[in-house]
């Protein structure tokens, strides 16, 4: 395959490895083989700069090409070996696989629908053979030689023209779409301005058109220009100087020599057409041929699969001929051109070798082209002779690396009547609007709508990529919502028993919408799955009508009883709580059970039933009994003989209830109730007594017998703590069960400290103890009976004690003196002593760091109040008076009275306080008899109570101001 490029450039393009489409690109498996040209310019060779056919190279070139293609196919041959044991192996690996998974199938790039309208009506009786579109409208061409101007969206039919009396074999729009140039086997060509039905030009030839281009900038430029092409080979162009006559017209040749022409597309400046040898480029503004790319090797004839072009933009050209594509591209020159040579050439950009017949191809997108696809097989006939017969053509999207993308079957009628030259596929690039034309209907396809991916989508199962398109594109949408699509969602979901997940989905889906929510609840009821929606039904935003929650309640209790309880606690105060109440209590009568009774005491509780929910709950043993008490103490009425009930399901709330509400549940009352439960008596006694001392004094002597039979060691705690009890019945009580220890502490209590204390060395031996009990009397005389009981015993423990224990209390000498511890063996004595000793040194300590602390203390005080003697005193003459005469301190200026100010700012002339002290003092004569000390005037006589000098500092006066003379 070669391409050929004026001036004599020759770049041989070779073969690229076989690919098949990934699968997990969503692509069907089919394979393209692509071939790809590189990447650099083509090497420049200096042949002919004349604008020359195909067989302008040299005979060289072309045995070296042949043998460049025969190595080639020697490679592809080793590749096929290589790839058939690979396959080999495949096969091995995949005996064990009973099934493949099926490849999700990917949503369709394109829709399809049948151009209806007029349409049909048109190829009833006629066969479309030529057709062509712009953005403002299609036009249709018949074997019968009729032009019909369609509305390119819905096939209404426009404007009609008979002119041709044979078959329109091809149609050529103008890039504004105002002039149309068709031409048909009666050897005419016409081209007619659609908006102007005079203006119509027609041109006679003495041979059939096939193939015509109108100059795309045909409005626009003085020299009207068309070329057209037929099987005589010639490529001809006209200029509107040949219009003058209309039976035939003067024509330049472009080309010819190489066979029928059978297509031209004209765009920009450059014409590109197919002959029976090869695509060839043409520029009309160098007036030269640029490039040549020949037909592929080994391919039928034109006349079964004639080639197919299409411009992608101004400079790249897509062709495709037979089962072979290639995409070519116009470049400038990185070199200046030779003389004679175009400054410009084509590159091939890529050269795919497809597994159909391409009948007809158009650019798709930046990276991608539409193929319309045809496919034929084999088929006998009743003669016993085999034929090819067609079958459903295809229209597929590939990439330029040659990847399938996209297939799609085509509903077309008689498809099995049909060839490939059958076929015609025009587009309009701009909006990616795709037609497929057959002899007897038309088809158009079109991107998707969002409405269109969404319905496909939920056609195909894929609901969350339809949400996740109508979350994106909701501003797009017409027929769906996102709240729709996800109701289909939930539907799907629903009916295939996913019901977590469809109710998981029910908040982002209805969010706020109360009838959304309603609806959906009584489908999930419907598909019996409101116990998975339980924990997604909202109680305030939004709230829903009472019956609805109702309802769902309703349905927990037939299904789920733990679930209804769990929800009910949630929905209480939304909902018809008698109805609830009703149908609970009917079914607790036909199935009785605790579950149905705690639940009937919570809605009782709601129900101003409180003391049916309260004995309910003491039966099962609820600790909820206790909340309701607590609520409403008034309820101790229904349950006035239950006391035992209560502490024994939960002690120490119960006793805290009864002891705060004495005057619901008197202590004569709850204490008979509790007679055969000493140890619950005791408890409640307890918390009583603690609590009212009236209680103490009234049950002591029941509290203290019960504390020594059950709770022994409570009693000496009960016994100090609580003086309300009578101590003389707890000394009785004591003294029975011989509690030695609370006996002396009843002694002690009742005043007789020292047969306490005798009592505890003889009978407990608690010498400790009873030091600290002497030591609380502060009694020399108690002091003297311990040390003699402690000797007395002849227990050398008690002596020991006596001497490490008291001599913070007493002098050691009154011990180590007597005379009777001579003789006596004490272990511990030494210790003992050392300790006496030690405590004595540690008291020395105390006094001199006390007494030290004292000393800086009174330091630290004189010296304060020797720096506030010496701080002035300020005041403001003006303000200052004296408190006897009330004479302001101003006037004192310039006179030689004197004022004497004292530091609590009170003021006095001397005048006045002199006679101030002498009526006190006279005072104070008539009072008492005694001899009277003389009152001194450096003190503040008001704020001082008596002559003597006080013993703080603070308000003494700071002795009298100067003299302030006038």
């Amino acid at each position: 395959m070669l391409l050929e490029v004026e001036a004599g450039e020759v770049v041989t393009m070779t073969e690229r490895r076989e690919m098949m489409v990934d699968e997990e690109d969503g692509a069907d498996a089919t394979p393209l083989r692509a071939l790809d040209s590189g990447d650099g310019d083509s090497d420049e060779d200096s042949g002919e700069g004349s604008s020359g056919d195909s067989d302008d190279s040299d005979d060289g070139e072309e045995e070296e090409t042949e043998e460049d293609d025969e190595g080639e196919e020697d490679d592809s041959d080793d590749d096929e070996d290589d790839d058939d044991e690979d396959d080999d192996d495949d096969d091995d690996d995949d005996d064990d696989d009973e099934e493949e998974e099926e490849e999700e199938e990917e949503l369709p790039r394109l829709t399809f629908y049948k151009l209806g309208a007029d349409v049909p009506t048109i190829l009833n009786d006629r066969v479309a053979t030529c057709f062509a579109v712009s953005s403002k409208f299609a036009i249709l061409g018949t074997d019968l030689g009729s032009i019909h101007i369609l509305d390119a969206m819905n096939g209404t039919e426009v404007q009609r023209y008979t002119q041709h009396s044979e078959r329109v074999t091809d149609i050529s729009i103008d890039r504004y779409g105002d002039f149309v140039a068709t031409g048909a086997d009666d050897g005419k060509v016409i081209i007619r301005n659609l908006y102007d039905a005079k203006a119509v030009l027609s041109f006679s030839f003495d041979r059939p058109i096939r193939s015509v281009a109108i100059d795309p900038e045909y409005p626009k430029k003085k020299k009207n220009m068309f070329i057209t092409g037929g099987k005589a080979g010639q490529l001809l162009l006209h200029v509107d100087k040949s219009f003058a006559f209309f039976s035939r017209t003067n024509a330049t040749v472009l080309h010819s020599g190489e066979g029928c022409v059978s297509i031209v597309r004209w765009r920009g400046p450059y014409v590109a057409w197919a002959n029976d040898i090869g695509v060839k480029l043409y520029d009309t503004t160098l007036n030269q041929r640029i490039a040549s790319v020949d037909r592929p090797q080994n391919s039928p004839s034109a006349e079964e699969y004639q080639c197919r072009l299409s411009w992608k933009d101004d400079k790249t050209l897509l062709m495709g001929w037979a089962d072979h594509i290639a995409v070519g591209e116009i470049r400038q020159r990185a070199e200046p051109a030779g003389p004679g040579e175009p400054n410009v050439f084509m590159q091939l950009l890529v050269r795919i070798e497809t597994s159909f017949w391409i009948s007809g191809i158009a650019p798709f997108s930046a990276e991608e082209m539409a193929l319309l696809a045809y496919l034929d097989s084999e088929v006998e006939l009743e003669s016993g002779q085999k034929a090819l017969c067609g079958d459903v053509p295809e229209l597929k999207i590939l990439t330029m690396a040659a990847l399938e993308v996209s297939s799609s079957d085509l509903a077309v009628e008689d498809y099995d009547k049909f060839r490939a030259n059958d076929y015609f596929f025009e587009s309009i690039p701009d909006e990616n609007v795709y037609f497929i034309v057959s002899p007897r209907n038309i088809i158009v396809g079109k991107p998707l709508s969002m409405d269109e991916r969404i319905e496909w989508l939920i056609k195909h199962d894929r609901h969350e990529d339809a949400v996740n398109v109508a979350d994106e594109n909701h501003a797009l949408l017409t027929a769906y919502t996102p709240t729709k699509v996800r109701e289909a969602w939930l539907q799907s979901l629903l009916e295939k028993g996913m019901f977590d997940h469809a109710a998981a989905l029910t908040q982002p889906t209805f969010n706020t919408d109360v009838l959304l929510w309603e609806k959906w609840i009584a489908i999930f009821r419907k598909f019996g799955a409101l116990n998975n929606l339980a924990k997604y039904i909202p109680r305030d935003e939004p709230r829903l009508k009472e019956s609805t929650y109702t309802g769902v309640l309703l349905t927990y209790l037939d299904t789920d009883l733990t679930l209804f309880n769990a929800i009910l606690t949630k929905w209480v105060a939304v909902i018809k709580i008698d109805e609830i109440v009703q149908a609970v209590e009917n079914k607790n009568l036909k199935n009785p059970s605790n579950q149905l009774r705690n639940i009937l005491a919570f809605l009782y509780a709601r129900t101003n039933q409180k003391d049916k929910s309260l004995n309910i709950y003491l039966d099962l043993g609820r600790t909820e009994a206790f909340d309701l008490l607590n609520q409403k103490p008034l309820l101790f009425q229904h349950v006035k003989d239950r006391v035992v009930d209560m502490i024994r399901l939960d002690q120490e709330r119960a006793i805290a209830l009864l002891t705060e509400n004495v005057d619901q549940m008197p202590v004569s009352s709850v204490l008979p109730q509790l007679e055969h439960e000493p140890v619950l008596q005791l408890q409640y006694l307890e918390a009583m007594a603690m609590k009212d001392e009236a209680v103490a004094r009234k049950f002591g002597h029941r509290l203290v017998l019960l504390t020594a039979d059950h709770a022994r060691h409570k009693l000496l705690r009960l016994l100090q703590t609580n003086h309300a009890i009578p101590y003389r019945e707890a000394l009785k009580i004591c003294q029975e069960k011989k509690l030695w220890r609370e006996y002396a502490y009843c002694l002690q209590r009742g005043g007789k400290v020292k047969e306490a204390m005798v009592l505890m060395i003889t009978q407990l031996g608690l010498v400790e103890e009873a030091i600290e009990l002497v030591a609380q009397e502060n009694d020399e005389t108690l002091w003297d009976d311990l040390i003699d009981q402690c000797f007395a015993s002849e227990n050398p423990e008690h002596i020991r004690l006596l001497l490490a224990n008291s001599g913070s209390y007493i002098n050691p000498l009154k011990i180590i003196q007597r005379p009777d511890l001579r003789g006596r063996v004490i272990d511990g004595l030494r210790d003992s002593l050392v300790k006496i000793l030690s405590d004595f040194n540690l008291q020395i300590d105390l006094l001199k760091g006390s007494t030290a602390i004292m000393m800086n203390d009174c330091v630290d005080l004189t010296m304060k109040l020797h720096r506030l003697r010496k701080r002035a005193i300020v005041t403001e003459p003006a303000k200052a008076h004296c408190h006897n005469c009330s004479r302001a301190l101003a006037s004192f200026s310039g006179t030689r009275d004197e004022a004497l100010l004292f530091r609590c700012k009170h003021m006095f002339c001397r005048t006045c306080l002199q006679e101030f002290v002498a009526g006190r003092q006279r005072s104070r004569s008539m009072h008492s008899n005694a001899p009277q000390q003389p009152i001194e005037l450096n003190f503040c006589p008001i704020c001082t109570r008596s002559a003597r000098r006080p013993r703080g500092g603070g308000r003494g006066a700071v002795g009298a101001t100067r003299p302030i003379r006038r």
